[in-house]
């Protein structure tokens, strides 16, 4: 699992590298994303336009991460793909989450999820 993030002041763009968020990758996917948890980051962006693939394990990675920000930090998702959004759906998870239609209505976007 590759994650790229993109410092800007208090907004980090985190692009997942894998097509990909699975059983083999969601724990080192998770780590990552409570590094970035760390930061003065006050807004996270997930980048998921990569990720084809998502399962269980994935979604509780991010589920997970989540709860991990600070009380000023949201994360937010962007470009979501077909499939990896059905199952945010299916959980309801899309209810939970900020998704963007793509990164940049998402960089454009002052709204901040929980």
């Amino acid at each position: 699992m590759i994650l790229h993030s993109l410092p800007d002041g208090t907004l980090y763009v985190a692009r997942v590298d894998s097509d990909r968020i699975d059983v083999q990758s969601a724990i080192p996917f998770k780590d990552s994303i409570r590094e970035l948890a760390q930061s003065s980051a006050t807004r996270i962006i997930l980048d998921l336009s990569r990720v084809n693939f998502i399962d269980s394990t994935g979604i509780a990675a991010i589920a997970s991460a989540d709860r991990a920000l600070r009380p000023s930090q949201t994360m937010e998702l962007a470009s979501v793909t077909p499939h990896v959004l059905q199952v945010f759906q299916l959980t309801g998870l899309d209810r939970t989450f900020h998704i963007h239609s793509d990164l940049t209505s998402a960089l454009g976007s002052s709204e901040q999820a929980g």
